[in-house]
């Protein structure tokens, strides 16, 4: 669906593009023309009344060629005067028009501006081509944010535009990383529709995470306060606005806050669970294998625990864990479960360590 929705967007766009150059090639040819016939009959008749009446063709022509030159330009090239985007070639023709005589100006500045088209383009040809920087993304979140990541190296600007956009209305860890890097574009448009899209969801962030404190703050012995507040902390920590000291700070308030939760005799699997993601990105792995064992213990049908849990047995190198894991795993979840493909492989391993000496340094918890 999200490709489908970017295609439609990009197809908008080239769509919009190619109306904008055909009207103004019409407005530039019908103004052109009726300047060129205005000043011919003023070179011959000498009436003052027709230099009056080549002023509204002059506009014509001159919108037309604003219109054009749009299109090639970035966005820091063109001014915007309401919704009308205003760039110099178009405000240059429009003096010369007005200016000189029927016909005279809109005659040389098409010359002018046919011989600067030329050379731009020889010039574009001969110079290497500037291509967008690569975006690093976790391939973890490759399916949710590749298809709009493919269309910012596109070269269209507002092809560019439109998924920046589309990557603000999708506030999650991926985009934003991505929304991040795109601050060091070379266009600058890029950097500013990034920026701006940046403090929105940070904007959104923190609204949400001071509602959430508020509401806690006014009754923090409410277990439900305290776990929203909780996962706020969390979210906020999680979603790459935060410098590194910032999002342990707010990592640590939410591990505070489900250790809370935890002591008022609330065994949910799912706040064990909830901690050890907490402490695994806090660093504490070993604790947070522990917290995902007790989980395992409250609930052994989860798959969500058995597979953090070999998560961090296999960042702590506990073979032996992981392995015994995998084991309970294959007894205790359903045979259509996802994970079990991942817990074969690894309990296959275990008949080639049956007898030999365990490596294991954490025992399950009794």
């Amino acid at each position: 669906m999200r490709q489908q929705h970017m295609a439609q967007i990009m197809q908008d766009i080239q769509v919009n593009r190619r109306t904008s150059y055909w009207v103004g090639s019409v407005l530039l040819t019908l103004g052109f023309i009726g300047d060129v016939v205005i000043g011919m009959l003023f070179l011959l008749e000498a009436n003052p009344q027709l230099f009056l009446l080549h002023l509204p063709f002059v506009f014509i022509w001159a919108l037309g060629i604003n219109i054009i030159v749009n299109q090639g330009l970035q966005g820091e090239q063109v001014a915007h005067i309401g919704r009308i985007n205003v760039n110099g070639w178009g405000v240059a023709a429009l003096l010369l028009g007005l200016c000189a005589l029927p016909g005279f100006g809109s005659l040389t500045f098409n010359v002018v501006l046919s011989i600067a088209s030329f050379m731009c383009q020889r010039t574009t040809r001969e110079m290497p081509v500037e291509t967008v920087p690569t975006l690093e993304i976790s391939t973890t979140l490759d399916l949710e944010i590749q298809p709009l990541v493919d269309v910012l190296h596109n070269k269209d600007l507002e092809t560019r535009r439109a998924a920046v956009a589309a990557l603000g209305r999708h506030a999650n860890p991926g985009s934003i990383r991505v929304l991040r890097q795109l601050l060091s574009d070379p266009q600058a448009e890029i950097r500013s529709d990034a920026s701006i899209a940046l403090t929105r969801i940070e904007s959104e962030l923190s609204c949400a995470l001071n509602a959430s404190l508020e509401q806690w703050t006014a009754d923090p012995a409410d277990s439900e306060f305290t776990l929203t507040l909780a996962d706020q902390y969390y979210q906020y920590a999680c979603s790459n606005v935060l410098d590194e000291v910032s999002r342990h700070l707010y990592l640590v308030k939410a591990r505070n806050l489900v250790q809370q939760i935890i002591s008022q005799d609330n065994m949910g699997a799912e706040l064990w669970i909830q901690l050890a993601r907490i402490r695994q990105l806090l660093g504490e792995t070993k604790d947070a294998l522990q917290d995902a064992r007790t989980a395992l213990q409250l609930q052994p049908d989860s798959q969500e625990a058995y597979l953090l849990a070999m998560e961090l047995a296999f960042c702590l190198h506990a073979w032996d864990t992981l392995i015994s894991l995998a084991s309970e795993g294959l007894t205790e979840l359903p045979e259509d479960s996802e994970a079990q493909t991942s817990l074969q492989l690894w309990a296959m391993l275990s008949s080639e360590r049956q007898g030999g000496r365990s490596h294991d340094r954490y025992l399950p918890i009794s």
